[in-house]
């Protein structure tokens, strides 16, 4: 048969080449996937989806447990590359009579291969789902490990069983009474069903009905008598009836009269003890005689109640109830197992509306936080811009100012008689205001750089090209010389020779003074700042420069310290000397963003009391990896 939209082939596994290689298969949608994986990824059962080529699709928990692979591993390959050799026929098998549509469901005994080379024994049940030509088509498997001789021997092939055949006694596990072959089936189709549903319904109806319908498919599994769905309210667990089957219209009216007017609650009828082991998520046998139980003997007699849990993430939402009548019925595991496994899909069902409206208020948050970035990036971008204009004039006014001042101290005899000192003053006055003006605008290009890495324009606006670090570090040396002269800065260069780096020699200029302002702003006057430049060759043949600066201030606490890279931190703990103040939180965050674009690294080393070492890294050009090796 030819391929069809990628969905299958003449042969099931021809879309596989002899080095197992995907060709063109196609991918289960997301959209499909997604209810499934909610549904099955905690059952007790191994639950697994292949496509007509073989390929995984899906894998829960158990199953992926049962292997000792993840999900992940799973996906990148063939459903016959963790089966043992001597079982490869008996699963080719089982994929050409399911997709020749010669069977509708296939079940045999196969070995897989764990990831640490020991096999386990499982029981595999196969079957078709979906239609053929549409992209939804896949084969939905269960699968359940056993116990059996050949496990140990990892040699024999066992043969597949088919459908309408009775599994022999070595492929049946001690528990395996209820849970068989024709429950997998009637398993699979409520599965789609409940996967169908949530993906198109919300309304408390459409969940009511589907409770009904797991209530009734979970009495004809497991062949009992009564099966109830209760939610739960309050903290002492008042009961509400949510669905119900086995019981008549009247004993279902008079059941919810009863729950309504008495108030029945989980605390009265279970014990203390038992009503702890159920909120952690325990499945009970609770005896029905019990003279908690009193009032449900009143509606109908039961001998023994098995009461399943049903946990969400605040609480215990509500529980299930079954029991076979009068009988004394002995609970098996699998029966508890997919009692539990029921309870699970009823409490995803019922926590979707809530699911659903808290994801509606996450997605409005996001979009007011969006909106509210916006605003603030076109308000940071012309702040900045207007906000250049009057300083540029401001500063050049003032510089002014201070030349012509400074042209008639040269010139004493031309000023009034005992004026030069007022004059002096003036001049030192204009030059504390010139050094504040250039501290505004490094915080006006903060704002305006963080506007650019927002919008991710800042690229626009850098120019990288060959240039020496050397002299760019005294270049920021001597503005923060000429600035704060009273600060002495120590500079340790391990070479003398050009150090040639590819960069924007303005942009690491200001990384290196930003560093700077914050050396100086959280220590001492009379401490010094050093400057530290070194080579720093690898293992690998590269070789970077290490820039360092160290102070010796009052240090970063360690719970700040991932945490100073980001924009607007500031410091709780740490706060400016020699009059700086505590700024905006930004010059961090543009170095760390600054030298990301430059293929550097940033970091610090700091101990509270003993000071900071703030330091990064930039490669060297290609000349000056071979001069390094030299």
């Amino acid at each position: 048969m030819k391929r069809k939209d990628n969905i299958y082939s003449e042969h099931p596994l021809a879309a596989m080449d002899v080095h197992g290689e995907q060709q063109g298969l196609p991918v289960w949608k997301h959209a499909t996937m997604t209810p499934y994986q909610q549904l099955l990824e905690h059952a007790a059962l191994g639950i697994i989806s292949l496509n007509a080529g073989g390929y995984w699709l899906y894998a829960n928990q158990q199953f992926c447990a049962l292997v000792g692979y993840t999900q992940e591993d799973l996906l990148q390959h063939r459903f016959q590359d963790i089966i043992h050799p001597d079982d490869w026929e008996i699963s080719r098998n089982m994929f050409q009579r399911i997709i020749k549509d010669r069977a509708a469901s296939e079940t045999a005994v196969i070995h897989y291969l764990r990831r640490d080379g020991s096999a386990i024994a499982t029981k595999v049940t196969l079957s078709s789902s979906g239609d053929k030509a549409s992209q939804d088509y896949a084969l939905l498997g269960f699968v359940e490990a056993i116990e059996d001789k050949q496990a140990e021997k990892n040699t024999s092939p066992l043969a597949a069983t088919p459908h309408n055949e009775a599994p022999s006694p070595t492929q049946n596990g001690p528990d395996d009474d209820k849970i068989g072959l024709h429950t997998q089936t009637v398993a699979q189709s409520w599965l789609e069903k409940t996967a169908r549903l949530l993906q198109s319904s919300t309304l408390a109806d459409d969940t009511r009905t589907v409770s009904r319908e797991l209530a009734a498919l979970t009495q004809n599994m497991l062949d009992c008598a009564r099966v109830g769905i209760y939610l739960v309210e309050g903290d002492k667990y008042y009961l509400s009836l949510q669905a119900a089957v086995g019981l008549s219209e009247e004993q279902e009216q008079v059941c919810m009269q009863r729950l309504a007017s008495e108030t029945i609650s989980l605390s009265t009828l279970l014990p203390p003890a038992m009503l702890a082991s159920l909120l952690h998520n325990e499945v009970l046998v609770v005896d029905g005689r019990l003279s908690e139980f009193a009032h449900w003997q009143r509606l109908y007699p039961v001998e023994n109640l098995l009461v399943v849990p049903m946990m969400s993430g605040e609480g215990l939402l509500g529980v299930v109830m079954l029991d076979y009548g009068i009988l004394q019925h002995n609970y098996t595991s699998n029966e508890r197992i997919l009692a539990s496994a029921i309870g699970s899909v009823v409490t995803v069902l019922l926590e979707r509306p809530r699911f659903l409206a808290e994801r509606v208020k996450a997605e409005a948050r996001v979009q007011t936080l969006q909106e509210a970035r916006v605003r603030m990036e076109d308000f940071l971008g012309l702040a900045s811009h207007e906000l250049r204009t009057p300083l540029t004039t401001i500063k050049a006014n003032t510089q002014l100012a201070m030349r012509r001042l400074k042209s008639l101290l040269q010139r004493s005899e031309l000023l009034p008689e005992g004026s030069q000192g007022k004059v002096k003053a003036s001049v030192e006055m204009l030059e504390r205001v010139d050094r504040q003006i250039g501290v505004l605008n490094r915080l006006v290009g903060d704002m305006l750089d963080i506007s650019r890495i927002q919008a991710d324009r800042l690229q626009m606006h850098m120019r990288q090209e060959p240039c020496e670090l050397i002299s760019i570090v005294e270049a920021a040396l001597q503005e923060q010389q000429k600035a704060l002269p009273e600060r002495n800065i120590i500079v340790k260069l391990a070479s003398h020779d050009p150090i040639m780096i590819m960069a924007d020699s303005e942009r690491i200029k200001q990384v290196l003074n930003n560093y700077l302002t914050n050396a100086f702003k959280y220590s001492e006057t009379d401490q010094p700042v050093i400057v530290t430049v070194q080579l720093e060759p690898h293992t690998t043949g590269s070789c970077d420069v290490r820039v360092t600066v160290q102070d010796t201030g009052t240090g970063i606490a360690p719970e700040e310290q991932p945490h100073i890279w980001e924009c607007f931190y500031q410091s709780q703990t740490n706060k400016g000397m020699g009059g700086f103040g505590v700024g905006l939180g930004l010059g961090l965050y543009l170095n760390r963003t600054l030298i990301d674009k430059h293929g550097g690294q940033v970091g610090v080393k700091s101990i509270q009391g003993q000071g900071s070492q703030f330091w990064f890294t930039l490669p060297l050009l290609p000349i000056e990896k071979a001069t390094a090796e030299n």
